[in-house]
């Protein structure tokens, strides 16, 4: 197993150039060098920082303290409404996928429990993505809702009506099971479907919820790490975390 003394000292010194004290710069790289992918792996987890936390409590300086009780972001949104964007979006790439792809001839009900699951997870990311601030989420979710608006006319002949303000749906249950079967299989069937075409305005969702996820946070208060910019991160660095950053820089170049 590769071991972290396999990075050579000259990346080391470098990384650790731009701070005052070469007593604290020689001490990392000495740690470093000696370090086993086990200590490693906790530290890049959180679970060392936590034990960290724990240890020293209160002691933690005033920065440090402020890096673990809230989060350093460049996010225009949180991390807990980007997470709900991606797991909302993920369900509606799924109930979507249960109508287009099924090749097999459903009776009524079975086709009427799947468009239900569609049209709550519809609703459910609509939910989720409305107050986004970021700007690709928001053209996505619009893109979405007028891929719908377009088909409004189509989804009310079989049940599914279109709410003219929040672009949700609802779908009768007793129209739909009295509908033209065909003008069903015509919405939810297939790769050239509505239902595929709201798959992919989902997947692009997700996708921007993502990319926007990457831009926020560092090690929070539940000790877990997600990126930050490296530029933010050396702004705000402290000694608690200056061997963090070494470790996690060196393992993408790995």
């Amino acid at each position: 197993m590769r071991g972290i003394g396999m990075w050579d000292s000259s990346s080391i010194s470098t990384l650790f150039s731009g701070f005052s004290s070469s007593r604290s710069c020689n001490a990392a790289s000495s740690f470093i060098a000696n370090m086993d992918m086990t200590t490693y792996s906790g530290i890049r987890s959180g679970s060392y920082f936590k034990l960290l936390k724990s240890y020293y409590g209160n002691n933690l300086n005033s920065k440090a303290q402020s890096l673990v009780s809230s989060s350093v972001s460049t996010s225009k949104d949180s991390a807990k409404t980007l997470a709900s964007i991606e797991s909302e979006s993920e369900d509606m790439v799924k109930s979507a996928q249960a109508l287009y792809k099924n090749s097999r001839k459903d009776d009524t009900d079975a086709t009427y429990k799947k468009v239900s699951a569609f049209v709550s997870d519809y609703n459910s990311l609509i939910n989720a993505a409305d107050d986004s601030e970021t700007k690709q989420i928001s053209r996505n979710l619009e893109s979405m809702k007028s891929l719908t608006d377009i088909n409004s006319k189509s989804l009310a002949k079989v049940g599914i009506t279109v709410d003219s303000k929040s672009g949700k749906l609802s779908v009768d249950e007793d129209t739909f099971k009295k509908a033209d079967s065909t003008k069903v299989d015509a919405l939810f069937k297939g790769n050239g479907s509505y239902a595929y075409a709201v798959a992919s305005k989902a997947s692009m969702l997700e996708y921007a919820a993502k990319n926007e996820a990457e831009k926020t946070n560092t090690y929070g208060a539940n000790g877990r790490y997600t990126p930050v910019s490296y530029t933010h991160l050396r702004a705000h660095e402290t000694d608690s975390y200056l061997v963090c950053r070494l470790l996690l820089e060196k393992k993408k170049k790995a």
